[in-house]
């Protein structure tokens, strides 16, 4: 079905014929643009609620509630002599892998490929386009509702307009990359951002922030607790916080015998009649689990803190005077990190191993052994 929407044309898929026979038709191109829709409110997973596809200038939405056969759609982002051109990917591949049970490869990040030629690392699609088209795009639809059907007039604008200029986009960054010399630096930096992995529940208890301080008995609860938390917000398909928080899961991680009464005082009154047992469950296992569980590096010492301000006043130098993002040389996490590895094996984590050594490596590795 062939539509109009303002100057915007553009086609439906709706059917599984029409995927098909649109996605074998992409097969030979060397490029195609691709964004979602999706909403995430009250649910664990992202919901599907539209694929954008521009391809060789003509543009396309996937409607996924009339799709049931997606095969010749994961052939395609699975083809890796297509370049999927995107825009800050992560939130897109967490969508497609859950949904399609893939990740696509050749990714090409407008947003991480600018950040190799301008200072701004998270720079927006809007303002991106605007800066090289000087076209302003609106963004009143970005939490509209995108599983109602049918889908407003505005909705569609802006579904479209988010994908129209992916490729021009592509051919004007990737062109820059070679003229600048910097597309091995880039091809780098996407491999880790387009390697999407999902959560896993066994290591999530290390995104709590207070679990550095956290004795091993302690820790072994933690671990069992929270993994037993992201086990049931998965299989229940609902948010973390539906289920336990990350306070009350601490604050039971503390005690040497959970009861009911810890329940009742710490959970609110639904939550705790409906997972009460279990929770009680899992914290005497973790009790006589005889598990070694890793501990959490702790916050950095006011010291280790200078020198991590130093390296980074390196990397900002450095990206200034190539006018490229600061963080792509060193966020305030890559400078932790390159403490806390050194002081254990004497050297750079992986990651500076790369392009990023010949930028900032040895100044941080002097940096390291001088203060240090």
């Amino acid at each position: 079905m062939h539509c109009k929407d303002g100057e915007l044309s553009f086609n439906w898929i709706m059917t599984d014929e029409q995927l098909r026979e649109e996605a074998d038709s992409w097969a030979c191109l060397s490029a195609i643009g691709l964004d979602t829709e999706f909403q995430r409110t009250n649910t664990f997973y992202p919901i599907p609620a539209l694929y954008q596809v521009s391809a060789d200038g003509n543009l396309f939405l996937i409607d996924p509630f009339g799709i049931s056969d997606w095969s010749p759609f994961i052939a395609c982002l699975s083809n890796p002599n297509i370049i999927k051109v995107m825009h800050a990917c992560m939130e897109d591949l967490e969508l497609i892998s859950h949904h399609l049970n893939i990740v696509p490869t050749s990714i090409f990040d407008t947003q991480l490929a600018n950040a190799f030629q301008q200072p701004e690392y998270a720079i927006s699609y809007a303002r991106l386009v605007d800066n090289f088209h000087r076209i302003e795009l609106a963004k009143g639809e970005t939490r509209s509702d995108w599983l109602q059907r049918p889908l407003t007039d505005k909705q569609i604008k802006y579904a479209l307009e988010d994908v129209i200029y992916l490729e021009p986009l592509y051919e004007v960054l990737s062109a820059r990359l070679k003229s600048l010399d910097r597309e091995s630096w880039f091809l780098d930096m996407m491999l880790r951002r387009a390697t999407y992995l999902p959560s896993n529940p066994d290591t999530y208890y290390r995104k709590n922030k207070k679990a550095w301080a956290l004795e091993q008995s302690e820790l072994r609860r933690l671990k069992l607790l929270t993994a037993w938390r992201e086990k049931t917000a998965m299989n229940e398909n609902v948010p973390r916080k539906r289920i336990v928080w990350d306070e009350h899961l601490l604050e039971m991680t503390k005690l040497e015998r959970l009861r009911e009464e810890h329940i009742v005082e710490i959970l609110p009154n639904g939550i705790a009649t409906r997972y009460g047992d279990e929770l009680i469950k899992v914290h005497v296992e973790a009790g006589v689990s005889k598990e070694f569980v890793e501990p959490i590096s702790a916050p950095l010492t006011r010291h280790e803190a200078k020198i991590s301000k130093l390296l980074r006043g390196i990397a900002i130098e450095q990206a200034e005077s190539l006018s490229v993002a600061k963080e792509l040389l060193a966020r305030k996490q890559d400078a932790e990190d390159c403490i806390r590895y050194f002081k254990m094996f004497g050297k750079l984590p992986e990651e500076y191993l790369g392009w990023r050594h010949s930028i900032v490596g040895e100044n941080f590795l002097d940096t390291l052994r001088e203060k240090l």
